[in-house]
C-alpha cells in the first residue's frame, strides 16, 4: 500500500480550532503522535510523508516542539531511525535517552513508547524500517540497540541517499519504490553495525546506489569549476577512480558524460534567458566549465541541435 502526503501549518496563521484539528488529523491519526509545542515556541510543521510496502519515510522541519508516540501491543517492532539534518533535541525511549545534534542518528523501535524533544528549529528525516529485512540486509541483532549511531561514513552516505530520494519518490512506479526499500535497508543495515563501507560492501546495491547519488550531487553544485577531475571527485568520496566509473557504467554512462551534460544544461539556461542576451557565447562557455569554446560550440549542438546563437537568434 502506498501513501503520500504533505503537510503545513502554522500557528501564526491559524486558530486554536485549526491547531487542535491539525494535531488530531495529522498527530494523531497519520503519525500516531501527540505534539506539543514548547514553551513560548508557536508550532510550525512543514512535512512531507511517503509511504510504501515496507518503508516510510518522513522529512521536514518542526519548530521547538515535544512529540510522543505510545507505543502499543498490536504495533509491530519495526526499527525507526530519525537522521537530525539541522538543529537539536532528545530522544528518550524506556530507561535509554540520546541527545542528537545535526548529522547525528538514532535509532528506536515503532512498538514502544518513544518521545522525541526538539530544543532548536529542527529539520529532519525519519525512516521506518522492516527489522527483518535489515536482518537479512546484515544487520547484527548485537546493534539492534536504542541510542545514537555511530557517525560513520555509511550513515553519512544515508543522509545523502535520503536528501536525493526528494524528487525521486512516484507513488506511480512500483519499481522504483522496491529499489528504494532494498538501497534504504541495506544503506541503514551498514549504518547500524557501526562500520565504514568496506570492500565487501562495494557490492551492495544500496551502497552503490547512494554513492552514486552523492557523487552526482557533487558534480552538480561544481559542475562549473573547469579543473573539475575525477581523481578529485573520487578522493572527496573516499573511493577509488575506478570504482567512480564502475557506478556510472552500471547506468551505462560515464563520469565525462555526465560532467559534459551538467556544463551544457548550465550554459543552456543562460542562453535561453533573454536577460542574459548581453552575454557573450565565449564568456557563457567559460563560466559554465568549459575551456574550449570549439569544442562547447561542436558538443552544444550536438546535444541540442542547433548552436547557441541558433537558440538565441530562434528566440528573438
Amino acid at each position: 500500500m502506498t501513501f503520500s502526503t504533505s503537510f503545513q501549518f502554522s500557528a501564526t496563521h491559524g486558530t486554536a480550532d485549526q491547531l487542535e484539528q491539525f494535531r488530531e488529523t495529522f498527530g494523531r491519526q497519520i503519525l500516531k503522535i501527540s505534539i506539543d509545542p514548547l514553551a513560548g515556541a508557536d508550532l510550525q510543521v512543514a512535512m512531507t510523508l511517503n509511504a510504501f510496502a515496507d518503508v516510510a519515510i518522513a522529512r521536514g522541519t518542526l519548530s521547538p516542539m515535544r512529540n510522543r508516540h505510545d507505543g502499543s501491543e498490536d504495533e509491530n517492532d519495526d526499527v525507526v531511525l530519525v537522521l537530525m539534518r539541522q538543529g537539536a533535541g532528545c530522544l528518550a525511549q524506556g530507561t535509554v535517552e540520546s541527545d542528537i545534534s545535526s548529522g547525528q542518528a538514532v535509532q528506536t523501535f515503532g512498538g514502544e513508547t518513544a518521545v522525541f524533544s526538539g530544543h532548536t528549529e529542527t529539520r529532519v528525516t525519519n525512516l521506518r524500517l522492516r527489522r527483518d529485512l535489515l536482518k537479512a540486509y546484515g544487520l547484527s541483532p548485537a546493534d539492534s540497540h536504542r541510542g545514537t549511531l555511530r557517525p560513520t561514513a555509511a550513515l553519512r552516505l544515508l543522509f545523502d541517499y535520503c536528501e536525493q530520494l526528494v524528487p525521486l519518490i512516484d507513488g506511480e512506479n512500483p519499481q522504483l519504490q522496491r529499489a528504494i526499500t532494498s538501497h534504504l535497508h541495506e544503506l541503514a543495515a551498514v549504518a547500524i553495525n557501526a562500520h565504514e563501507p568496506r570492500k565487501h560492501d562495494d557490492h551492495r546495491a544500496g551502497v552503490r546506489a547512494a554513492r552514486l547519488a552523492a557523487i552526482k550531487a557533487d558534480i552538480l553544485s561544481n559542475c562549473t569549476d573547469g579543473k573539475l577531475a575525477l581523481g578529485e571527485i573520487a578522493g572527496r568520496h573516499g573511493i577509488s577512480p575506478r570504482y567512480v566509473r564502475a557506478l556510472f557504467e552500471q547506468e551505462e554512462t560515464s563520469f565525462t558524460d555526465f560532467l559534459v551534460e551538467c556544463r551544457l544544461q548550465s550554459a543552456k539556461k543562460v542562453i535561453s534567458d533573454p536577460l542574459q542576451d548581453h552575454v557573450s557565447v565565449s564568456t557563457v562557455a567559460y563560466a559554465a566549465g568549459f575551456n574550449d569554446l570549439s569544442y562547447f560550440n561542436r558538443t552544444f549542438k550536438r546535444r541540442f541541435g542547433l548552436r547557441p546563437s541558433d537558440i538565441r537568434a530562434r528566440r528573438r
